[in-house]
């Protein structure tokens, strides 16, 4: 590796351990309220499962200790790129955060020395995979039991937590009237939580897209059911279950994990933090028993995907989709039947994907139907919009969860009694009370899903005396999404202008990812290289697979 490559290397992966985390605390409705009483004892209990976690660690990483650490290295990346030198050379080694400058190139022959076993974490916004390499073969990826009486297995585990209180726990009080000295809620994850969701019809909490939260200071720590839980904590708790689900199938998963990141985390510009986000992440995978961490941009995980197929070099565009973020990269892949190879020539990423395709679709369709741009009269006469920020909230799923708070719930009780229209008010506070807000997100995805088949589809809704059935055509939606999909494609023209590379000397489009799905998406890369040259396949799980086959290197 070029000296200078590896000294600028490690010292942004040093400048990137020593980021301190900020301190910052947000109200979201209430949730700030109390939340001193109970800091102590929530930093107590999360020290506690981090030592625990380390102890395990330990045990684990001595029965390890003829491997080589693979993820020793904890290397990550910034938004912007390195020089080509840097990049090439990055692509075949990770430096150790740790590791001064002079000692980079010390370790670089041990490095090469791959564990046998090696495990790839794709965390996604809306769903998540695990995948592990063995040293032969493709990645094997774990599969977990999923719809009626688990009888089906699927390798995408949802993104998805589900709280309730104990119910050994007689004081304990509502969502939106928490009790102090309650005990934890119990908390389930991926599968099980929406089993448990629609068991319980709403009188849990159910909390999704959490991932779109990593990068955000203004989100530091919530309240549910009376206990204060860090974003960390959230985050954790759902890695640790990832892990104990794949577990089942694939054994011991170890302490070290290869995990994937995207270009640019999703949120907003004004309030974003890409350090905070990989810090928290990395904490997250601490609580979950990974205390080797290195992390690889998710679209270059998806180039040692695609190289499994290839037979000779290509120049390859990769589009990764996700929940939250679209991300892009310009690579040259080398195929390998067991490990194939990348260089990375250019990268960007885009905080648009599904969930702001989904978030359109509520505005247009659903909203409405529940009150959006209706009025109330206040006791002063007063005749005014009803406020638009409840619905700013109703259109990202990863917010709907915190609107059951008591302000809140207090506000929409004082709208349904002056509203105009009281009983669109009345099936929006009961959204939000009873926690509906899945439902909602089923029949908007379903929706969409349809408008990828075809050119027209409804959105059915049905809760209590509430019914929604809204039709909408593909053109429509496409002009509501228009916004989105310029700015996507500006972010793939970036990628191309990085890597100094013209549309028409890319060989292969790899889309990877729900929204690769979307007509209107993908004629953006017909139009620029042509349907002929465009590939995909595995969508949910070619960044987990590849992530394992990063970890070999």
């Amino acid at each position: 590796m070029d000296p200078v490559a590896a000294r600028a290397a490690a010292q942004e992966a040093q400048l990137a351990v020593r980021a301190a985390r900020p301190e910052v605390r947000v109200a979201l409705g209430d949730e700030r309220q109390d939340a001193e009483v109970r800091t102590r004892q929530s930093r107590h209990d999360a020290a506690h499962r981090t030592t625990r976690a380390h102890g395990n660690a330990e045990r684990r990483r001595s029965a390890l200790a003829a491997s080589e650490p693979l993820a020793h290295a904890g290397r990550e990346r910034t938004q912007s790129p390195p020089t080509r030198s840097a990049r090439r050379g990055a692509c075949c080694v990770s430096i150790p955060a740790d590791t001064p400058p002079r000692a980079a190139g010390a370790g670089r022959r041990a490095f090469r020395r791959v564990p046998m076993r090696v495990v790839g974490i794709d965390f996604g916004t809306t769903h998540s995979a695990v995948a592990v390499w063995e040293g032969r073969g493709a990645p094997r990826l774990a599969t977990f039991a999923h719809g009626a009486a688990g009888a089906a297995r699927t390798p995408a585990f949802r993104s998805i937590l589900h709280f309730e209180p104990d119910p050994d726990d007689e004081s304990a009080g509502s969502a939106d009237h928490p009790r102090r000295g309650v005990r934890p809620p119990r908390v389930r994850a991926g599968p099980r939580a929406i089993e448990r969701y629609l068991e319980t019809a709403g009188d849990g909490r159910l909390v999704q897209s959490i991932k779109s939260f990593l990068a955000s200071p203004l989100f530091d720590r919530t309240e549910i059911f009376g206990a204060t839980f860090e974003l960390e904590d959230l985050v954790g708790r759902l890695l640790s279950e990832l892990r104990a689900a794949a577990e089942t199938e694939l054994g011991d998963l170890g302490t070290r994990v290869v995990c994937g990141r995207p270009v640019r985390f999703a949120g907003d510009a004004k309030h974003h933090d890409e350090r905070l986000a990989l810090a928290r992440l990395r904490s997250a995978l601490a609580r979950a028993g990974f205390s080797d961490v290195a992390f690889e941009l998710e679209p270059v995980a998806a180039a040692h995907h695609y190289g499994l197929r290839i037979a000779g070099p290509e120049r390859v565009l990769i589009g990764d989709f996700g929940g939250g973020t679209s991300d892009f990269s310009v690579l040259r892949v080398e195929p390998g039947a067991q490990r194939p190879q990348a260089e990375v020539l250019g990268t960007a990423g885009v905080g648009i994907a599904g969930d702001a395709f989904d978030a359109k679709l509520v505005r247009a369709r659903v909203a409405p139907a529940l009150g959006r741009g209706t009025q109330y009269c206040n006791p002063f006469g007063e005749v005014l919009p009803v406020p638009a920020w409840l619905y700013a909230h109703l259109e990202r799923w990863h917010h709907l969860s915190f609107l059951k708070s008591r302000p809140t719930l207090a506000l929409l009780g004082d709208l349904e009694r002056e509203a105009l229209e009281p009983e669109r008010l009345r099936a929006f506070a009961r959204l939000v009370r009873e926690d509906r807000g899945f439902h909602v997100y089923r029949a908007i995805e379903a929706a969409k899903h349809e408008l990828s088949r075809e050119t027209a589809s409804r959105v059915r809704y049905r809760d209590g005396g509430f019914a929604l059935d809204a039709a909408v055509a593909r053109r429509e939606f496409e002009e509501w999404i228009a916004d989105e999909l310029a700015k996507i494609e500006r972010a793939v023209d970036e990628s191309l202008a990085q890597a100094g590379v013209a549309a028409g000397a890319i060989d292969r489009v790899f889309l990877t990812g729900g929204s690769a799905f979307v007509p209107a998406v993908r004629a953006i890369f017909e139009r620029r290289f042509g349907a002929g040259r465009l590939r995909g396949g595995e969508e949910l799980t070619s960044v987990a697979s590849g992530l394992a086959l990063r970890a070999a290197h």
